[in-house]
Order: structure tokens, then sequence, then C-alpha cells
């Protein structure tokens, strides 16, 4: 459990106290046929994912470039479900406003800047720089985000795995055998886009920053847990991986400006890859960046507002305890900018959509 896997029992055998496993662990820590979408009855999908409807414009254009490539296989997921698989472009404008209206509502326009932004000097994690030298030379942070474009990602795999972990979180919340009472907890990025989330377990929407590259792997396969620390965010000089604040987990903000933290600049061929090269031309004189709007279920969220924090107990507490996440409010008692949400399981994560925007900064 220590490395973000679940308990690999066969099958689930309630024990004496009604609640957890004979094992000692929760339902939701046990893998089963239908968390691992064996089975075909449960797979539907979600009926607001948009229709098959072809290839992308992107697709269209590599074939017109390679005429004698191999057709390519037909994705298994389109005869069963009538759903399009993979980056599905948002064309639905009461979607996009509601996403520009997210960037809007939930970037913090004053004390929004941290380390992991970054020194104008030396960049993030420059060699010879220290936090008072970044904190001295900050890098601006931007007035405000510009949505340029949007993809839901429709990946029935990671769906079907996220709406199992889902059910079975929301199940040991309302249960009271292990004594634990559930509390719901609000985030400033709550919407209900085109599927409201659902009560009773902490599902939330919440924001991801990373690379272009990262954004769209995850979106294929889901975040890696072994990758955490590895990204932009603050390192002890010479070392290549940091020390997340609440130990190797999948953490999540319900803030953009705190995820635009840890984006990049798009490249020029990654976004031709992704828009096609017509759509990528229109914006070619504007730099881009990337983020993920994610859902995650919190379930039970052990709340953290100090700075005694015991990495290795809040994942015990998570993987052999009465929580399923970690709520790091920095911000009530410490007077830190922003809150962070971490989870050590990826099925409780599904890599939603996809949102490319602009930096604004007069």
């Amino acid at each position: 459990g220590k490395d973000g896997s679940r308990c690999s029992c066969a099958q689930l055998e309630i024990g004496e106290d009604g609640f957890l496993c004979a094992c000692g662990h929760k339902p939701s820590m046990h893998r089963s046929d239908a968390a691992e979408c064996s089975s075909d009855a449960l797979r539907t999908a979600p009926d607001w994912w948009s229709e098959a409807c072809g290839p992308c414009a992107a697709d269209e254009e590599k074939e017109a470039a390679e005429p004698d490539a191999e057709e390519p296989a037909e994705p298994d997921a389109e005869p069963a479900t009538g759903k399009a698989e993979g980056l599905v472009e948002i064309r639905d404008d009461a979607i996009l406003e509601q996403l520009q209206t997210l960037l809007h509502d939930t970037h913090k326009t004053e004390d929004n800047w941290t380390r992991d932004r970054g020194c104008q000097i030396h960049g993030r994690n420059g060699e010879g720089c220290s936090l008072g030298c970044a904190f001295h030379n900050q890098v601006p942070v931007p007035l405000e985000y510009k949505l340029r474009a949007a993809f839901r990602n429709q990946s029935l795999d990671l769906w079907m795995k996220y709406f199992m972990m889902r059910g079975s979180i929301a199940d040991e919340c309302s249960n009271h055998a292990d004594k634990s009472s559930y509390a719901s907890v609000p985030v400033a990025s709550q919407t209900d886009l085109d599927s409201p989330p659902i009560e009773g377990c902490n599902e939330w929407r919440l924001f991801h920053g990373t690379r272009i590259e990262a954004c769209r792997g995850i979106c294929s396969s889901n975040f890696r847990l072994a990758l955490a620390g590895t990204g932009a965010t603050w390192k002890d000089p010479g070392e290549e991986k940091g020390s997340p604040l609440y130990g190797c987990g999948i953490y999540l903000a319900e803030k953009c400006t705190k995820a635009d933290e840890y984006s990049e600049p798009i490249p020029s061929e990654a976004l031709q890859d992704l828009l096609g090269a017509e759509s990528a031309v229109d914006m070619a004189d504007t730099e881009l960046f990337c983020m993920l709007v994610v859902r995650c279920v919190g379930g039970r969220a052990n709340i953290v507002t100090t700075n005694d924090i015991d990495k290795e107990q809040l994942k015990r507490d998570v993987f052999d305890g009465p929580y399923h996440s970690v709520f790091g409010d920095r911000v009530a008692s410490l007077g830190k900018p922003y809150k962070e949400i971490v989870v050590y399981d990826k099925d409780q994560c599904y890599p939603e959509m996809l949102l490319l925007y602009e930096r604004v900064y007069s």
C-alpha cells in the first residue's frame, strides 16, 4: 500500500466489525473485476461525452500528409459505446464560457506568489538561487488567464476505474460501522459544467498544471505516483527530485493560479499535433500553456492545517485508517496563499479536461 497500490486480496471478505475486510483494509482498497473494468456490462460511456464522428482535424491533416500510411485500426471502444475516444475538442459555447468563468473565479489576484513560480534571475531551481533570492526577484504572476481551447478526455478505461472507486468511497462515507464521520469540504473550483459532482463523497473538480506532454500522458494512462516530486516543483540544490510536502501523491489545486505555477509553454510542434496545422497557425502569435481539470473523489478528507507533518503517518491514515485524502489547508492558520489536495491512489482521479490558455500580464 505504501507505493500507492491497493490491497492485493483476491476478494473482499467483511470481518467481524461489519466494515473492514478480514485483512484489515477498507473496501475501497481492494481491487475487483469491476474496478479493473473486466466486465463488459459495466463499460458504459457517460451520456455527456461526444459521439464518435470521424477523425479530428489534426488526424485528417496527418493522413493527407502521409497518403501511403496504413489505415489506423479502429478504436475498440467506439463500436461498443458510440462515443469518440481520446481528447475531443469542446465546441459547446456554454461549456467554454463556464470554463473561462472557472479560470476567472479561481485566479488568486493578491498574495499569489510562491517559490514554485520561480526567480527572475535563476528561474526555478536555478543553481545558486536561495529562497530569499527567489522571493526578492519573483517571477510575475499573470493578471488573468484567457482560455483559447479545451478538450474533453474520453477514456473509457480510466473513467470506469474512477467510477467504481468513487462508488466504493461513497459507500464508505455513508457507512458508520468504522465509527468515522464524513464531512463535506468545499473547494473554490467546484463547478457543474455538463455533469455535476455527486454529493456525499467530496467529489471535486480541481486543477493540475504541467507540461503538455505530461498532460497528454495523464489523459491517456492517468497519473504516475513514481514521478511525484520530479516536476516543476522546488528542489534542493543538486537534487533531481523534491520531497513533496505531504508525501509522494497526486497534488491538485483549487486555484488555477497555483496549477499555473507548474505549467510550461507549449512547443509549436506539440500545439500543431494537438490542434492541427490550420488551428495552430491561428494561435502561433500567442504563447500558450496547459492545465488539466481533474475530477477527484476525496471521500473522508484528513484536513491538515499546520506544518507539523508526518508524511508516512498521513499515508497510513489513508491506506490503513479512515481517510481517503489529505486536504492541506495552509491558508486558515499558516496564512499561506494556497490549499493543496493530495490523494495516493490514481483511480481516485479522472483527468477530465485539457485546457489551453494564455497568460495575460496587462
